[in-house]
């Protein structure tokens, strides 16, 4: 989220203030987290909970007492958020959010470990919550800025991506009203988002799920839409993620996209002047690497608020080989994209740093990596009209423990040597294995 006109990490490591965004829960005394941590723009870091955070004493099965404890201390240890600010976001939080992560989980019989009764696929182990941190400049003197994002899931519990879907059309519907209620008042949050134009986003994406995707799916998750929130001082900028079908090919999933940034440009036509043109670029570059690209999701949101930013997210799969020049070309479009030296050196070193020679052979080391490209709307006062890529290394499949990764983001991301959180996790000394992403 932003900072007012929040501006986006550029690809410039080493010299633009907005390089990395790091995220993890601040697990109670005694118990651990899951984290995940993702790169981007030289070094984008984030660390998420996938273990489900809760007291040994506690028989609450609410997600609001499982997860604003964790907003709660992460608001007030990573952040530089004011009290009333504090009160505002967890106040927003308790009163609507946790109502769209659907029913609490319940104890397993055999292990008395809580289970959600929802197979989210925001993370490995269904939970429908993630917590994150972001730093975007040295003026933030190593303190961060808090995001979470989560799991839409159906009311009535049908477990169908339509039923995602749908719950989404409600929930933008609040936000809509929520936004305008909000935004009109004194000493309360601030809610950026861009409600109605998600909603037409959503029922294209419903009539290609209708008319494309075979129901019942065994292979695709029943996640549709996620939904995140950038939290800056009493301020909080929305974002949507729609999940495109895994099991579909990358020829059906470029329609499917084209379809939908069209339905865009159609509701809002001064804000996507260039919305299509940019994302052709991207199209034919994936059109020609159809066995390795994979489109993923697409992400509207208002973190460049009022200008929407437009992101779709696509899976590079690796198959005889996963170097970082097995990358690189998809980072620049194949060289349509010039990248900064400091950038693509930055990403070489880390991803080589963290895949070592023997995480090359097919069948070991990450199958695969997430690729961001960031499609210019031409949006009135839209800052920059070219394409953009980042980079997400998935630390999950890489045999690396906690303390390993940590240090080569301290050692390559000169703002993260700030950063208690960072400090924390190179010095822990127990082989630790949380970082997903």
């Amino acid at each position: 989220m932003h900072q007012h006109q929040q501006q986006e990490a550029s690809n410039s490591v080493h010299e633009h203030p907005d390089l990395v965004r790091l995220v993890r829960t601040c697990p109670p005394p005694g118990r651990n987290s899951r984290c995940e941590l993702t790169l981007g723009d030289g070094s984008l870091a984030q660390l998420n909970p996938s273990q489900l955070p809760f007291s040994e004493r506690s028989t609450s099965t609410e997600w609001e007492a499982i997860f604003q404890p964790y907003l709660a201390a992460a608001l007030q240890r990573h952040g530089q958020y004011t009290q009333s600010a504090i009160e505002q976001h967890l106040n927003f939080f308790t009163t609507y959010v946790v109502a769209w992560m659907g029913l609490g989980p319940s104890p397993d019989p055999t292990t008395g470990a809580l289970v959600p009764p929802y197979p989210s696929s925001l993370t490995n182990d269904h939970t429908p919550f993630e917590l994150s941190c972001c730093w975007k400049g040295s003026r933030q003197d190593g303190r961060a800025i808090v995001r979470y994002v989560i799991d839409l899931i159906p009311s009535s519990g049908e477990i169908s991506r339509l039923a995602a879907f749908r719950e989404a059309l409600h929930v933008m519907g609040i936000l809509e009203k929520v936004s305008q209620e909000q935004n009109k008042k004194e000493d309360t949050l601030s809610l950026y988002a861009f409600p109605s134009l998600w909603r037409e986003i959503t029922k294209k994406i419903i009539d290609n799920e209708q008319q494309t995707h075979v129901q019942p799916c065994t292979r695709c998750s029943p996640s549709g839409v996620f939904v995140a929130f950038d939290l800056v001082a009493s301020a909080a900028f929305a974002k949507a993620y729609w999940l495109f079908p895994a099991c579909q090919k990358t020829s059906t999933l470029l329609t499917s996209v084209e379809d939908t940034l069209k339905a865009a440009e159609e509701t809002e036509p001064a804000m996507f002047s260039t919305l299509l043109e940019n994302w052709a670029k991207v199209a034919a570059h994936m059109t020609a690497n159809q066995d390795i690209l994979q489109p993923r999701m697409l992400s509207i949101d208002a973190t460049k608020y009022p200008v929407p930013r437009v992101k779709v997210y696509a899976r590079r799969i690796f198959i005889d080989s996963n170097k970082f020049s097995d990358i690189e070309p998809h980072l620049s479009l194949g060289g349509s994209i010039p990248l900064p030296e400091p950038f693509r050196r930055a990403c070489e070193r880390l991803w080589s740093s963290l895949v070592g020679p023997e995480d090359s052979v097919p069948g070991k080391g990450p199958k695969y990596s997430l690729l961001l490209y960031d499609i210019p709307t031409g949006a009135p006062g839209e800052e920059s009209g070219k394409v953009s890529a980042k980079l997400y290394i998935m630390c999950q499949e890489i045999p690396r423990v906690d303390s390993f990764v940590a240090r080569k983001l301290y050692d390559n991301c000169p703002l993260l040597q700030d950063s208690e959180l960072i400090k924390e996790l190179a010095a822990n000394s127990e082989p630790t294995a949380f970082i997903c992403e």
